[in-house]
């Protein structure tokens, strides 16, 4: 089998050349095999330039993602450790890419695991990382009022400046890191508590 895929909207890979005994892939849209090839097979790269050309017997894991028509993939490449995301045109190109794949790495096996879903709770992290840099830098306006220094406002967001400058003359330097260390920490275990219900049962080729 001998299968050239373009896909343009594709977050990583946009070029994936399916072979008998390996899959060819860049994250640079060639437009044509040819061209694709040429690139691939250049023995010098870009700086910049995802490629890859993985040997079904150096798959170590396929994790398949039917409702996004996406197959991510653990593989070894010179002597390293890597994983890519291919995502797929269509559930029928998916599905006959899958199945070639699964057929070409025999030595894997179907089983259950248990897969973290980021989008559940990437917004909680980052809500803490807001929190930890506003006490840090509340604490650091404290730090200052205290030491006598004088605090000027100036530039973009003097609004929020101000909120945060009160903020600072009221609670003091203590205060401050007392109160943002137990906010900061609430969001983190929050956090946490999204990331352990995040965890799905999926099924994998290892």
């Amino acid at each position: 089998m001998e299968k050239f895929i373009i896909n343009t909207n594709a977050t990583l890979i946009k070029n994936i050349l399916i072979t008998d005994d390996s899959l060819k892939l860049s994250d640079e849209d060639y437009k044509t095999k040819d061209v694709f090839l040429e690139k691939i097979n250049a023995e010098k790269k870009g700086f910049l330039d995802t490629q890859h050309v993985i040997a079904y017997s150096k798959i170590t894991k396929i994790v398949p993602f039917e409702n996004e028509n996406g197959i991510q993939l653990f593989f070894v490449e010179k002597e390293k450790k890597e994983k890519t995301y291919l995502e797929l045109n269509s559930i029928e190109e998916y599905t006959e890419t899958l199945q070639y794949i699964i057929a070409k790495t025999n030595h894997l096996s179907l089983q259950t695991i248990q897969s973290k879903s980021i989008s559940t709770w990437i917004k909680q992290a980052t809500y803490t990382l807001v929190s930890l840099f506003f006490t840090l830098a509340i604490a650091m306006t404290a730090k200052d009022i205290e030491a006598g220094k004088r605090v000027t406002i100036s530039g973009r967001r003097r609004g929020l400046k101000r909120i945060m400058l009160a903020i600072a003359e009221y609670l003091g330097t203590l205060n401050t890191i007392l109160l943002g260390t137990a906010i900061t920490l609430g969001l983190a275990f929050w956090t946490y508590k999204k990331f352990k219900k995040g965890q799905t049962a999926i099924n994998a080729y290892m």
